[in-house]
């Protein structure tokens, strides 16, 4: 355990502290921001009775990094370092800040600085494994990464770390690689722990999804549906599997209760029955709001994410241009795509306009070349340590 403070301080504002704490913990483990607010309250009141107190200045900025204000959460910790060069937690939140705005190489050296300080401090294995997991794609660092957090933290009901969560990642990191069934079994402590059946078929629905198993993660889907009408299919899923039927089915249900997803697949769906113009206005502004973020830099935008919304988009528009600097750009950015990104490529409708030009044939090949070859690296790997 290491969020709790290890530097000296006066006894009251480490009982502030810990009260802080306590109320972080809530709300790892509950997403209440309530809790979140309340522990900022108590951080803030350890400083009253010691301004110098790195770990609660620290305490604040967590607390930044969990409500979008990255910037004030890395003054923060600079500030804490200029009161204890020592502080692993500073490290780690300048490491989440990096993490956050897309630097790879920024992050990975701040959480190495938190681990050379304290090389039992699980969170900074997370952010680690999490930034090898979502910029780098390197899935045997972002798998040893998590694990080492897990072996160091298996507290449940006192962790730094929300370890359903850190379960989910690795499984995660595992499918992303291509191994469905060795993350499935990650899955279970949150099963275990909530109960909530129709969750762990979902997610058991989205490993079938990346993978390409389409026909599978609809008996998934349907699964979880049936046990609790919140969980809606995803709607690429029938997209990819060209399930046009049921994906005018589920389109009716999402656009009911959820308008504001699944925009660009309800688009393409419009634009199939030929309703062009409806397709237009429900894109414009999703467009428009991405392509905005392609001029920030963010973990959206570093990681892909952003390249991969507008590449289909502008490709439907029949943006051919576009749609193809768009996949170089991503292509130039990353070394590795996880495989889900990579049957989007070679599965989404809203490609077909270009599926049999050589120029688009030459991309999937590519994706499919750089996937397998990060395949065989892990399974190499899975092989060696067993």
């Amino acid at each position: 355990m290491r969020w709790l403070p290890l530097k000296k301080t006066n006894g009251r504002a480490f009982e502030l502290y810990q009260r802080g704490f306590d109320e972080f913990i809530h709300f790892l483990y509950n997403d209440d921001r309530e809790h979140l607010a309340k522990a900022e309250v108590l951080y803030r009141r350890a400083l009253e009775y010691d301004s110098t107190y790195a770990d609660a200045m620290c305490g604040i900025a967590v607390v930044y990094n969990n409500t979008g204000r990255f910037d004030s959460s890395l003054i923060l910790a600079n500030k804490a370092l200029s009161y204890d060069d020592q502080s692993d937690l500073a490290y780690l939140t300048r490491g989440i800040y990096y993490f956050q705005k897309g630097d790879h190489e920024a992050a990975l050296e701040n959480l190495n600085k938190s681990l050379d300080i304290n090389p039992n401090f699980t969170p900074a294995f997370v952010f680690k494994a999490n930034t090898y997991n979502w910029l780098v794609y390197d899935y045997v660092q972002a798998i040893e990464n998590y694990e080492e957090a897990i072996l160091r933290d298996r507290d449940m009901a006192r962790s730094e770390i929300n370890l359903y969560s850190v379960y989910e990642y690795l499984a995660f990191s595992y499918v992303s690689a291509g191994f469905g069934e060795q993350a499935k079994p990650y899955f279970i402590p949150r099963l275990v722990f909530d109960g909530d059946s129709a969750g762990y078929y979902h997610k058991l629905a989205l490993i079938e999804r990346c993978l390409g198993n389409y026909q599978r993660a609809d008996l998934l889907y349907l699964r979880a549906y049936e046990l609790d009408t919140t969980y809606l299919p995803d709607l690429g899923n029938y997209l990819y599997a060209g399930q046009l039927d049921a994906a005018y089915r589920w389109a009716g249900i999402w656009e009911k209760y959820s308008p504001g997803w699944h925009i660009p697949e309800r688009a393409y769906l419009y634009w199939n029955a030929g309703k062009q113009k409806q397709a237009r206005d429900l894109l414009t502004q999703f467009i428009k709001r991405r392509e905005q973020s392609l001029q920030e830099s963010w973990l959206g935008v570093r990681n892909g994410n952003m390249h991969m919304d507008l590449a289909p988009l502008y490709a439907l528009l029949g943006n051919k241009e576009k749609a193809y600097r768009t996949l170089d750009e991503l292509l130039q950015m990353q070394d590795n795509l996880p495989v889900e990104w990579v049957n989007i490529i070679k599965h989404n409708p809203m490609y077909d306009g270009l599926r049999d030009e050589e120029r688009f044939q030459k991309i999937v090949e590519h994706v499919e070349a750089r996937y397998q070859a990060e395949h065989e690296r892990v399974r190499k790997w899975l092989e060696k340590t067993g």
